[in-house]
């Protein structure tokens, strides 16, 4: 490292004063992102936050024109959505740059553009020119090149053009083709290919920092450092027990406001369920002896706040009774009885994991079974459970909790348990429940029960296919074995 920034600042020493001086801005001559400083600038921090999180989750930019949407759309848009829903963050970013400006100027970069003749030095990025001109503003006259910098109303279309076609507009043809360009991008090299003197060179104090990197997010605990590379959110959350709960709540109350209100409660419930994840790991590392922690629990930002999680919690928890009340014949509790409720309901939950996450581990797999339960039997608060969905909750119970059981198990302490055929043991769980049910009803059973277990039968069938595959494929008759 110290030979490399030696052989810089040789390079810097040799370069002809004379020469048009063109300078890359982020992470050259500025040791910092200018489009991440800002966004991270941006108050109140917890709702900027999550607004970037939620873009860069659904990754609207992916549905506009042209190639390269990322590179194009990606900035601009988050920026443009920043400023306009937050309009007062231009004008605390001027005031904020007095200050950041000076301090990760590169100074060896600085020293050179102080000793190039006025007028001939240039800086040329694809950050957006109301964000990177007051950082300049705030250095020393001498230090302050000519900027070339995106306009914040048609960004896309400044990388779309690309920064050699920009340089040129700017010098000539002929000055470009004299000009020294120093770079960290990698993507720059067609402007390098340009010149007469190309720097390409990685700054050893430069740095990277993703806006908000530590504020609060629902679910990125869960998601990236508790369960990395899972997908638990999607493939557990989502696709599983939301579309579970949508079957078993939905049939009584038929309406869009109670489909509305099942997936906000849900992901009220999940919000706060992550505070036993969190705690879950913090206990370990304090008292186990050997923690079952994922490398990205020392290596990366939690981004969490149990007060903010409370907050988030009940505030989706409110929203969700408040569609209840929209819901036509709604015969659940009324707004603040179902306030209440919830929030009650919520309040035990967190008190429940405290319990499971200080407890020695033979005493949390019944605890264990009463979480699961929680998870799908919460909601019987605000809404009628109807009978035939006993089985298909039960059914999900028992696929859930039977590979904890083995886990736990003094006789069956493997990881590969919770590789079982989970979806697989809920079906056929349910097929014999749905039986024994069907025995006990007789025929008097109504039908929309039975066309709601038969819709939750499927849906399980569904979830299980490739195990079912499996299970097919894998079965062998059992062989008499050779006489020895």
């Amino acid at each position: 490292m110290e030979r490399a920034a030696a052989a810089t600042a040789e390079d810097l020493r040799r370069i002809d004063p004379s020469a048009p001086l063109v300078l890359d801005f982020d992470e050259t001559y500025w040791l910092r992102n200018s489009t991440e400083a800002f966004l991270d600038s941006v108050r109140p921090a917890w709702p900027a936050a999550l607004l970037l999180a939620v873009l860069d989750g659904l990754k609207p930019w992916r549905l506009l024109p042209g190639p390269d949407k990322d590179h194009v759309w990606r900035d601009w848009l988050r920026v443009l959505t920043i400023v306009v829903l937050f309009p007062w963050s231009l004008r605390r970013w001027r005031t904020q740059a007095a200050e950041l400006g000076p301090k990760y100027r590169n100074p060896a970069l600085a020293a050179l553009v102080a000793r190039t003749p006025a007028g001939g030095a240039w800086i040329v990025t694809n950050g957006f020119r109301p964000i990177v001109a007051p950082l300049l503003t705030a250095l020393p006259a001498a230090e302050r090149p000519h900027l070339l910098a995106a306009p914040l109303s048609t960004g896309f279309a400044w990388r779309r053009r690309g920064k050699t076609a920009v340089v040129e507009a700017a010098l000539g043809a002929d000055r470009l083709a004299a000009a020294t360009v120093v770079t960290d991008n990698d993507e720059d090299g067609d402007l390098l290919a340009a010149v007469a003197t190309p720097l390409h060179r990685k700054w050893r104090d430069a740095r990277f920092e993703p806006a908000h990197r530590a504020a609060y997010l629902p679910f990125y605990y869960m998601e990236r450092i508790k369960r990395p590379g899972e997908q638990h959110l999607r493939r557990v959350v989502l696709t599983d027990e939301l579309i579970l709960l949508l079957v078993v709540y939905l049939w009584a109350s038929p309406s869009l406001a109670t489909a509305a209100a099942i997936v906000v409660l849900h992901a009220s419930f999940w919000v706060i369920y992550e505070i036993l994840y969190v705690e879950n790991d913090r206990v370990a590392a304090e008292r186990e002896a050997d923690p079952k922690l994922s490398e990205a629990y020392h290596a990366s930002p939690h981004r969490f706040s149990e007060p903010l999680a409370w907050l988030t919690g009940l505030g989706l928890g409110f929203v969700g009774v408040v569609l209840l009340q929209l819901a036509p014949a709604s015969t659940g509790p009324g707004l603040l009885a179902g306030c209440a409720l919830w929030a009650g309901f919520l309040s035990a939950l967190r008190a429940l994991a405290r319990v499971y996450n200080h407890v020695d581990k033979t005493t949390r797999v019944p605890l264990y079974l009463v979480l699961q339960a929680a998870k799908l039997g919460g909601l019987a608060l605000l809404l009628p459970l109807p009978e035939a969905a006993l089985v298909l909750l039960a059914a999900h119970l028992a696929a859930a909790w039977l590979p904890y059981l083995a886990y736990r198990a003094a006789a069956l302490r493997v990881e590969a348990a919770w590789t079982l055929p989970a979806h697989l043991y809920r079906f056929v769980f349910a097929l014999a429940l749905a039986g024994l049910f069907s025995l006990a009803a007789g025929a008097g059973t109504e039908f929309a029960a039975l066309a709601q277990l038969a819709t939750g039968l499927a849906f399980f069938a569904v979830k299980a296919r490739r195990e079912l595959v499996a299970f097919a494929t894998n079965a062998r008759w059992l062989r008499r074995r050779d006489p020895g």
